[in-house]
């Protein structure tokens, strides 16, 4: 028993005498060296090599915390920038004719070197066509029509419209029968010249339309306007003194418009009146037609009471339409005097009208219209000819012009074709 207890005793002082040698080992050095041999190894080259002690330190183990992934932005583009790049200029180093040469290589002196004839003045173009069928608008550019010598007179320092304080145009067209072009809208340009601005009206007759209207530019959206005029130059502080006839309708709004409103535009004229010349003139109508029902029959009467005697008239109705004179002429008289008391009554109101807008006028204004010239200019194509057809007439309004262009072959005698313009209305 004593040999036994020897034992344990002497296994727990070992214990504890190692015990104690591992404290002092953690106080003097925290961490503890491994020594591991490495076995040999060869090397790429086929050398072989003898192991070695490898001491590795021992580290703790660190636990690694897994990421999370941020979801990916997409990368917005960038606005591209609308800035032209500024180009340098380079000079050419050869003229377009010697390019086209070289190009086409035409031989200096043949027929294809001759330079080509450039295309004509087109501003006549944006000139409004007044009383044109609205419908056959474009028939009158069907052909290239030439107007230089309207351009000539303008820029020409010497000639009547470039002296002139102002110029006013406005066209129209005048179909002809011409050959080989059948039916021809030949525009004609009115170059009306004076001090003053002629009215900024217009005139709307027919042969359907009972009664003459006078209005104002604007309510068919036409108007005077600055007209551009290539090399045409103006002293400093002077105004453009060339104006044109101009609408702003548009054609899109024709399928909105109401047929009588279109048909204005077929019938409408530039309007002028003269002063001195204004209430003498005699361009009323003093016939009249009188519609009355007798016996259940429709009878029509037409008189004249400038000319006409009215007892006759009444017999004549009588006899034509067989009715018994005693019983009926007082009827047909007074129905006729009816009649003429309202077309005078309306003559009285033109009167009146016209004699507002002479009293309107300054005698400055006056004057100026009376002293103002209408030069009238047909197309001086050679194909196809018009120029033989040329007459002086305008219209009810601007009468006769004083003097007419179009082209150097042009007849000087006025020539009535008979034919009708501006949709029907003969001029």
């Amino acid at each position: 028993m004593t040999t036994n207890t020897s034992k344990t005793t002497d296994k727990v002082e070992e214990n504890s005498t190692t015990n104690a040698g591992d404290e002092t080992n953690k106080d003097t050095s925290k961490k503890v060296d491994r020594v591991e041999e490495l076995p040999d190894r060869k090397t790429r080259s086929g050398k072989t090599v003898i192991g070695e002690q490898n001491v590795t330190e021992k580290k703790p183990r660190v636990i690694k915390k897994t990421k999370q992934e941020k979801p990916k932005q997409e990368l917005i583009p960038k606005p591209v920038s609308r800035k032209r790049k500024k180009i340098e200029r380079v000079e050419p180093t050869e003229t377009p004719v010697e390019h086209k040469q070289k190009k086409r290589k035409i031989q200096p002196g043949s027929v294809k070197e001759q330079p080509q004839e450039l295309p004509g003045w087109g501003g006549w173009k944006d000139i409004f066509l007044v009383g044109m069928e609205l419908n056959l608008y474009d028939e009158a550019y069907k052909i290239e029509w030439d107007f230089d010598h309207l351009y000539d007179k303008l820029i020409d320092e010497n000639s009547e419209l470039n002296t002139a304080k102002y110029v006013y145009l406005f066209g129209t067209t005048e179909p002809q029968l011409v050959e080989k072009h059948g039916l021809c809208y030949v525009p004609v340009i009115v170059a009306v010249v004076g001090d003053v601005a002629p009215p900024s009206k217009v005139g709307i007759n027919s042969v359907q339309m009972t009664e003459e209207t006078i209005l104002d530019m604007n309510k068919m959206k036409m108007a005077w306007v600055p007209a551009h005029v290539e090399n045409l130059d103006f002293k400093k502080g002077e105004e453009n003194n060339v104006y044109m006839l101009s609408c702003k309708l548009r054609r899109n709004m024709l399928k909105h418009m109401k047929e009588e409103d279109v048909r204005k535009y077929e019938y409408c004229l530039p309007f002028y009146f003269k002063p001195t010349t204004f209430l003498s003139d005699s361009d009323a109508n003093t016939e009249i037609s009188v519609v009355m029902t007798i016996e259940g029959r429709g009878i029509m009467v037409s008189f004249d009471y400038a000319n006409d005697s009215l007892k006759d008239c009444v017999t004549d109705a009588c006899e034509d339409n067989d009715l018994d004179f005693g019983k009926y002429k007082d009827t047909i008289k007074d129905a006729i005097n009816e009649e003429v008391k309202k077309q005078k009554d309306t003559l009285e109101a033109k009167n009146v009208e016209k004699k507002k807008m002479l009293d309107a006028l300054s005698d400055n204004e006056k004057k100026g219209l009376n002293e103002m010239k209408f030069y009238k200019f047909y197309p001086q194509n050679k194909d196809p000819v018009v120029t033989g057809k040329m007459s002086a007439f305008i219209n009810r309004y601007y009468g006769n012009a004083d003097a007419k262009y179009g082209g150097p072959d042009a007849t000087p005698e006025v020539q009535d074709t008979g034919l009708l313009s501006f949709g029907g209305q003969q001029q």
